[in-house]
């Protein structure tokens, strides 16, 4: 088994994403986050030929081309961002779960901040996250935040179980 994008988010990806030479509408990069996401894990039956996948297309091609429409559209000043209204969609959803979740989760460790702030803290000598970086691993010279990555193996990671409990949590969508 291996984790892959959903083929929803492959399909907006292919579709949205390279054609896109800038991001103009807050509401598409919205919908992205969204879309690309979905995770799930590949197994031997293509997504394609489950039920209810193309209903599921048509979907997310549906509410992608409501986002073309002039009120989504903005320009990068303020006047404009003044006029910005956040789609229907995720107004309604009203639950979604972000998830922190990366190399930064081996050492564990946030010392007076956040455990996301490891990788910056682990080389400023007036934190505790240095301090317990040299005690626990060593001098950063010799052992610095790119050898965690190796040790993030994800071992117990289960897209269908956490995809359940969100879904069982009411949320309306996942932002890793």
């Amino acid at each position: 088994m291996r984790l892959r994008l959903s083929q929803d988010a492959q399909f907006v990806y292919k579709k949205k994403i390279k054609n896109m030479n800038g991001v103009r509408n807050m509401s598409k990069c919205i919908m992205l986050l969204f879309a690309l996401n979905i995770i799930c894990i590949n197994s031997d039956a293509q997504m394609d030929q489950q039920p209810g996948f193309k209903e599921h297309q048509q979907r997310y091609e549906t509410r992608w081309d409501s986002l073309k429409q002039d009120k989504y559209r903005y320009d990068a000043n303020w006047e404009s961002l003044k006029k910005y209204t956040v789609p229907d969609w995720f107004r309604d959803a009203k639950f979604g779960i972000f998830i922190h979740w990366g190399v930064y989760a081996v050492p564990a460790y946030g010392g007076e901040s956040y455990g996301e702030w490891y990788p910056y803290n682990m080389y400023r000598k007036d934190t505790k996250v240095f301090k317990h970086h040299v005690e626990t691993y060593g001098a950063q010279d010799t052992f610095g935040y790119k050898n965690f990555i190796p040790m993030f193996k994800a071992e117990k990671f289960n897209a269908d179980q956490w995809a359940k409990l969100f879904k069982e949590a009411g949320a309306k969508y996942v932002v890793p």
